[in-house]
């Protein structure tokens, strides 16, 4: 897309024509060059400015890296309002030691909408609904995540990949199809880490999660839940160990009939309803 000028962004020092001169002081360890972005209210895709180091005063060299390129990102675009079956988790591991990796989790999944530059999914991998604790509430003894879309718009479909160390406050990192999100831990002292002994984890959008009294309450939506404890793996009243399934989530969610820390979708592939690939993916 076309970028332009005193429209889209603006620097200082100012342009003349495509030339910006940069004025620095004897013995300056470094200068800079200060861009604004100016917000033209239009729903477009993202802009893309390549600036790059043409000529410098006798004495000086230009580096072998001289050029730089400045993203505009779309702030008017809304962001996607997700309902649950909108996402569908293809595959998970709870520690990637054997591929010297660290002890990472990874997770990756599809949406069945495009996610907008603006949209927060949420992850927790918190237990819900336990019989020691008041009626409707969460544990907060393990991470919920907000994560909020920075790049351009996915496609609905795209495999998207994320990755937490097991580290304590460790957050998602992106792996696929970019990196281009930014994560942030709203459960304070516990952090989002899936247990090798199994372990459960929910995509969630929307509404405040509130801490009390080592619980929490959500009004949001929740979108999808996994489970991969097998003895049983959703409970009707959770206990430490266990969740139970969040009202009227009985057909967005799956629970492994085999207990594994791996697991990978590779069934078909081919067009189908939401809830037909859900099905798909729990029954692979």
């Amino acid at each position: 897309l076309t970028t332009t000028y005193g429209a889209d962004y603006t620097t200082s020092p100012a342009a003349v024509g495509s030339v910006i001169t940069i004025p620095f002081a004897a013995n300056a360890a470094s200068v800079s060059l200060d861009v604004s972005v100016n917000d033209d209210a239009i729903q477009e895709a993202f802009e893309t400015v390549q600036f790059e180091i043409t000529g410098v005063p006798a004495g000086f060299a230009i580096n072998t890296e001289p050029q730089r390129t400045l993203t505009i990102a779309d702030n008017d675009t809304p962001p996607t309002v997700l309902e649950p079956g909108d996402i569908v988790v293809l595959g998970f591991a709870t520690t990637l030691t054997d591929c010297s990796l660290g002890s990472d989790d990874e997770i990756s999944f599809i949406c069945f909408k495009d996610i907008t530059t603006g949209t927060t999914i949420n992850i927790t991998d918190c237990e819900y609904g336990c019989s020691t604790d008041p009626a409707g509430t969460w544990k907060t003894n393990e991470g919920y995540v907000s994560m909020l879309r920075t790049g351009g718009t996915i496609a609905a479909g795209t495999v998207i990949t994320f990755r937490v160390a097991s580290g304590f406050g460790a957050l998602p990192i992106f792996q696929a199809p970019d990196n281009l999100w930014t994560s942030t831990n709203l459960n304070n002292s516990s952090t989002f880490n899936l247990s090798n002994s199994g372990d459960q984890m929910f995509f969630m959008q929307g509404g405040t999660w509130n801490i009390a009294s080592g619980t929490a309450t959500y009004n949001g939506r929740v979108l999808f839940g996994l489970s991969f404890k097998v003895s049983p793996s959703w409970q009707s009243a959770c206990t430490s160990t266990s969740s139970s399934l969040p009202p009227g989530m009985e057909c967005f969610s799956m629970a492994l009939t085999q207990s594994s820390n791996i697991y990978k979708y590779t069934g078909p592939i081919s067009s189908a309803s939401q809830r037909d690939w859900i099905l798909r993916v729990e029954n692979l």
